[in-house]
């Protein structure tokens, strides 16, 4: 079992793939009961990063107070999904969950990059649930050639991508046009300079 420490922030991540499921439920068990922080058996549909919102103590769609919960969240990889035991914020009205998205991308082992949450995952008792929404948008869910998720953004992401790459051409143009008229002014200034000058009339009449 590979053990990742980060004294910084506090907290051990533990790298479980070289064990059973069942061996993983008996260890999850163990964390929850030591801890005295249940496990959450709900549902979600709605999911907020904290690092978007700035807090995670009440819910951004109904205002109620949210609680902590142990879940199994699953999260999009640069290479497969996967699953991390970890705690979070839920909803007490409604399907929400604040997750800190930086908590998540720390607590990685393996050498796998975070690309994002997908859903919960509930082991055997049943399926799993997708996302509805991300950070208040419907989610788009980014799909390898082999049709294996590898990461999530929105609508809004995509067309603020789109926005910032069609806006780039403009803006070189017109730091290029600024460096032309700088040169003009520039050869200007020196024309102006031999004009009045007697000894750079001079200079230029050697050429």
């Amino acid at each position: 079992m590979e053990i990742k420490k980060c004294e910084e922030k506090d907290f051990v991540s533990f790298n479980l793939d070289d064990l059973s499921e069942d061996e993983k439920e008996k260890f999850f068990d163990r964390i929850t009961k030591e801890s005295g922080i249940e496990k959450f058996k709900g549902h979600i549909k709605h999911v907020y990063s904290y690092e978007k919102l700035g807090y995670e103590d009440v819910c951004p769609l109904c205002a109620s107070d949210t609680k902590v919960y142990y879940a199994d969240f699953i999260y999009a990889t640069d290479i497969a999904p996967r699953v991390m035991h970890t705690l979070d914020f839920f909803c007490a009205g409604c399907p929400t969950v604040i997750v800190s998205e930086e908590f998540i991308r720390n607590g990685i082992t393996g050498g796998f990059k975070y690309q994002g949450v997908l859903g919960l995952d509930y082991g055997k008792s049943r399926t799993p649930d997708l996302i509805e929404t991300w950070n208040g948008e419907k989610p788009v869910f980014i799909f390898n050639e082999d049709q294996v998720p590898i990461g999530i953004t929105t609508d809004v992401d995509l067309e603020s991508r789109v926005a910032t790459q069609s806006a780039l051409p403009s803006s070189v143009m017109k730091i290029k046009k600024q460096k032309a008229r700088k040169k003009m002014i520039r050869k200007s200034k020196k024309k102006t300079a031999r004009k009045n000058n007697p000894c750079l009339k001079k200079k230029s009449s050697w050429k």
